[in-house]
């Protein structure tokens, strides 16, 4: 009988693990573009710190630092919110306790993870910008 039950609910399980990722990987996109956006906005103001004498590492250390803010703090609100909606979501859980502590520590992690490294595309990009192209446009 338990294999028929496993059986029945496996598939609500799979379910639940792809629309998991399809949600980190959404919020991961859009991070990704504010970020690009930011950072295509600020071009200019990069151009000129370039110019000024600051390295590109501190340009990409900046944006980095930026988006590390942006990630901790969602990760804190997600947190928070699961947090205290944990006695809704305790029917969707499988062989986890709602307050499991590693997972509730685990998950904002490995969120913040991919998050930054999406983030570092535009940080890289920042700190590959030309000082000359950017203060010659507009």
């Amino acid at each position: 009988m338990d294999q028929v039950v496993g059986a029945l609910e496996a598939p609500e399980y799979t379910n639940l693990a792809l629309f998991a990722a399809l949600s980190v990987l959404l919020a991961v996109v859009g991070l990704y573009a504010m970020l690009a956006y930011s950072v295509g906005m600020q071009r200019r103001e990069i151009g000129v710190r370039l110019v000024l004498g600051a390295s590109p590492a501190r340009i990409a250390r900046a944006v980095m630092i930026d988006a590390g803010r942006l990630v901790a703090g969602g990760c804190f609100i997600g947190t928070a919110a699961a947090a205290v909606l944990l006695r809704l979501i305790s029917a969707t859980l499988f062989e986890v306790s709602p307050a499991d502590p590693l997972t509730l520590a685990a998950a904002p992690l490995l969120f913040a993870a991919v998050a930054l490294a999406a983030c570092a595309v535009p940080a890289i990009h920042a700190a590959r910008v030309e000082p000359a192209v950017c203060l010659r446009a507009d």
